[in-house]
């Protein structure tokens, strides 16, 4: 829907600024003349040009009203898979870990928050195109200019913090002779942990890095300090690739 109400600002506006350009040439060329006739076909397509300016003021009108009213629909959806459903996840997750019935996989997740990541570039893709058709034609107290700043904040928080909580540790430490007991690591012996990206990208061409680091101010073992140390074999740079095993995801 918002992609045909977009269409049909833009072909609104695209008549506009063809009939103001078309009248405005004729105005500066038929200057010096004065006769009636023309005078009053002049004071005629203004009468019409105020109209189509009225219409393509209730179309941005409306359009910005509607992408608010999405964003807080996206907002919505997107605490109830991160504060609920992903939350969920990672607490069976950590009853899994001390010998709970084993964790169910992430494949739901992932298509659920895939999707709304993908709804939220779209939107963000029409409030860049709101900017565009606002730079080609603007006039006093045109919606875009007021509302759009505040639109393109509102989205990218919205998409900066599903990607944030889309990053998450799909299996915890384990050692490899032991990998149902992700809670237990012997001094002196490699474990492993995966991480997965829950937004998968089709035409994902470039790379996605991680940086491995080790607190070790931790709160946590900060009257130990000293009695832990981990090493990142290779470097702490990791790249994550798509899994084909397991409908390419990235890990």
């Amino acid at each position: 829907d918002m992609e045909h109400n977009m269409k049909m600002l833009e072909n609104l506006q695209d008549d506009f600024d063809f009939n103001y350009k078309t009248l405005k040439s004729q105005g500066e060329l038929s200057q010096d003349l004065n006769g009636n006739s023309q005078a009053a076909a002049a004071r005629q397509k203004m009468a019409q040009l105020g109209q189509m300016l009225a219409a393509l003021d209730q179309m941005r009108r409306r359009i910005v009203t509607e992408m608010g009213g999405l964003l807080m629909a996206m907002d919505y959806v997107q605490k109830n898979l991160t504060d609920e459903e992903l939350a969920d996840w990672k607490r069976r997750q950590q009853i899994a870990c001390i010998g709970g019935p084993p964790n169910i996989c992430l494949d739901r997740l992932e298509t659920w928050i895939t999707s709304l990541a993908e709804s939220q570039l779209q939107i963000r893709q029409q409030i860049k195109k709101l900017e565009e058709l606002q730079q080609k034609v603007s006039y006093k107290g045109d919606p875009i200019i007021q509302h759009r700043p505040a639109l393109e904040e509102k989205i990218v928080d919205l998409f900066k913090n599903l990607m944030k909580s889309a990053f998450v540790v799909e299996r915890q430490p384990c050692m490899p002779m032991h990998p149902d007991r992700p809670l237990v690591i012997k001094t002196g012996v490699q474990f492993t942990n995966k991480v997965r990206l829950l937004v998968k990208f089709p035409g994902l061409n470039y790379q996605l890095k991680i940086k491995v680091c080790i607190d070790k101010e931790s709160r946590d073992v900060a009257a130990i300090r000293g009695s832990r140390k981990f090493n990142i074999l290779d470097t702490n740079t990791k790249v994550m690739n798509m899994e084909e095993s397991n409908n390419g995801s990235l890990h």
